[in-house]
């Protein structure tokens, strides 16, 4: 059995700002979307009563429907900025707790299988030995 005694807190938190971005980008486009689609119906549908002879209600439609995807966006872009930030501090205080909690009780025991025998795996052993021993390869 393998003992994980310690997590790199910074290395945790890179990680946590690349995965909450990408979480982000991905659930926060279908929710875009979705909130683009009905905003757009709600638009198209809804009548306004427009208080200039100039201008029609399917202008005025029309520009409410770009400003609120304008606005849309803005708020897409911000929720993957705030949700890359906040995964990166939420992953340090994650790896940042674990390695207090390791100290005291012990770290987490996990078994590994290694399955293969390969070429890239032969390699792979060759090249660790050899920087064991402080060659150059």
């Amino acid at each position: 059995m393998l003992v994980l005694k310690r997590i790199g807190v910074g290395a945790a938190f890179k990680v946590g700002l690349v995965l909450g971005g990408m979480m982000s980008a991905v659930l926060g486009l279908i929710a875009f979307l979705f909130q683009l689609t009905v905003v757009n119906a709600i638009m198209n549908v809804a009548t306004f009563e427009v208080y200039s002879p100039n201008v029609s209600a399917g202008e005025v439609s029309q520009v409410l429907s770009a400003i609120t995807t304008g606005t849309l966006c803005f708020l897409y872009a911000m929720g993957v900025i705030f949700s890359s930030i906040f995964g990166g501090i939420g992953f340090a205080l994650v790896a940042l707790f674990y390695n207090l909690t390791a100290r005291w009780v012990g770290g987490l025991e996990f078994e590994t299988f290694h399955a293969g025998s390969g070429l890239l795996d032969e390699i792979e052993v060759e090249m660790y030995e050899k920087r064991k021993r402080g060659e150059n390869f």
